[in-house]
């Protein structure tokens, strides 16, 4: 999981995919949800 945040961070913000960021966001969303329950 955490190779593809660095992956996102190492291509940078401003050229990645909208797509690619919904799925990276879809993600982080569901482990932060786990982290808070």
């Amino acid at each position: 999981m955490a190779s593809l945040a660095d992956k996102a961070i190492l291509s940078g913000a401003d050229n990645r995919p909208s797509m690619l960021e919904k799925d990276m966001y879809d993600s982080w969303k569901s482990r932060m949800e786990l982290y808070m329950l």
